[in-house]
């Protein structure tokens, strides 16, 4: 089992995506909601489990079902994406995706007998890559492919899939607009999504919420305690000078400058002089 995975759960794709670029070294799945936290850390073990405080006591008492003791780490996060597009999203697979989190994503949705699923992605290296990871899974697959949204839907209309994967970031007909489509149609709107993608649509200025917390069954020795503060010092900075007052922009400062508790000297007035 993998021990460099984490789960973020949140029905924001974009939200999960950012974050999975920034937390570095590991192999993150984002869930839509908490309803399969049990299943997926029983599978694959991950290092904590990321959510918003309004989901944290669901995860817990879910989790209260094992006797695994998985950090769960808690702050307010953003919505951005347009949920109603993303109606019977079952992950969001943030790439390079690994064949445990692939296999872990199928047993959820896999059908008795043989199953059908689209990889939809514009990366055929992406396509070929997903196609060797069902292969190797123990179960029959009837593999379909399409390498953009239009190709997708065309595909879909002749044979209606059980799971799809889709990538969100496509030319022409991107995810989202499939993904509108596909819940337009009577056909395709019950079809399970997986969303795959390794860009982001959002930009870096959206904000977590505070407070950040962490809980866990079993407090932290006064060692691991004690890292947990030093990363937490290392990440936030202190502020000690007042935000200025007027709109006039405020000039950059040196590290010495901060250092050394001066703050930067605004540059003086030009003087009209008369002839």
């Amino acid at each position: 089992m993998p021990v460099d995975s984490c789960l973020i759960v949140h029905d924001d794709a974009g939200v999960v995506r950012l974050l999975a670029r920034h937390i570095g070294g590991y192999h993150v799945v984002g869930l839509p909601d908490e309803s399969q936290v049990l299943t997926l850390t029983e599978e694959l073990h991950p290092r904590a489990v990321i959510t918003t405080p309004e989901r944290v006591e669901l995860i817990r008492e879910s989790l209260s079902q094992t006797s695994f003791d998985v950090p769960l780490i808690t702050c307010p996060m953003p919505r951005v994406a347009e949920r109603g597009h993303l109606q019977g999203v079952v992950s969001y697979l943030v790439k390079p995706i690994t064949p445990e989190v692939v296999a872990a994503v199928m047993r959820r949705v896999e059908r008795d007998g043989e199953t059908t699923v689209l990889l939809a992605d514009d990366d055929p290296d992406t396509v070929r890559l997903l196609e060797r990871m069902l292969t190797s899974i123990p179960h029959p697959y009837n593999i379909l492919k399409a390498y953009d949204g239009l190709q997708a839907l065309e595909v879909m209309r002749e044979v209606t899939p059980h799971v799809v994967f889709l990538d969100l970031v496509m030319p022409g007909l991107d995810g989202r607009q499939t993904l509108a489509r596909m819940r337009a149609d009577e056909r395709m709107r019950d079809v399970p999504v997986v969303i795959i993608s390794a860009r982001d649509w959002i930009g870096e200025d959206v904000t977590l919420g505070m407070p950040i917390s962490i809980h866990r069954q079993r407090p932290p020795e006064i060692i691991t305690g004690a890292r947990c503060l030093r990363a937490l010092l290392d990440a936030f900075a202190p502020r000690y000078l007042p935000e200025p007052e007027d709109s006039e922009p405020f000039p950059e400062a040196s590290l010495e400058q901060w250092a050394s508790g001066a703050p930067p000297q605004r540059p003086a007035p030009a003087l009209d002089v008369a002839d």
